[in-house]
């Protein structure tokens, strides 16, 4: 009789923390998943929308970092339970994210490469529906707004 309770608590304790578990984590996380990030290169912001078409997921992103918004082209997407996975490309940089959802949070890191070689990294806490902190114009030593100089081909094209 005695086993046959303890069994039982040990069922009810089980179930109750796989209940608890599954509530953690968002059942659809479809939508925009934004908030700061911290990098070696300083503060910024990421935003990464999540959608599922039926058959597969897909995912974009933008990154504000040293006074500019980025869009890097997403791919390799992998979502597995409460953990998500992609790279991205960055001019000659390959990001590879890696996080782990949490209820209405994501947080996670950025691995950064340059032919397969490391050469930064980027933490992030994102919430689902958040925003990304504001765009930060870079500052130059005069403590002034740095002025971008427009490539020489940019002002080509301007002139045509």
């Amino acid at each position: 009789m005695m086993k046959s309770l303890a069994y039982f608590v040990s069922l009810l304790v089980i179930l109750w923390a796989a209940q608890f578990a599954v509530a953690q984590m968002r059942s659809d996380p479809s939508g925009i998943w934004a908030g700061p990030m911290t990098t070696d290169e300083g503060p910024g912001g990421l935003e990464i929308t999540l959608a599922n078409d039926g058959s597969q997921w897909k995912a974009g992103m933008k990154l504000r970092l040293g006074g500019q918004e980025i869009t890097p082209v997403v791919h390799d997407l992998k979502i597995a339970g409460a953990e998500i996975s992609f790279a991205a490309d960055m001019g000659r940089n390959l990001l590879k994210l890696y996080g782990k959802f949490a209820g209405d949070t994501l947080n996670g890191t950025i691995e950064i490469f340059q032919r397969d070689k490391k050469v930064g990294n980027a933490s992030f806490a994102l919430t689902f529906g958040g925003q990304m902190p504001a765009l930060q114009q870079q500052r130059g030593t005069n403590g002034r707004p740095r002025l971008r100089r427009k490539s020489s081909e940019a002002c080509l094209q301007k002139q045509r």
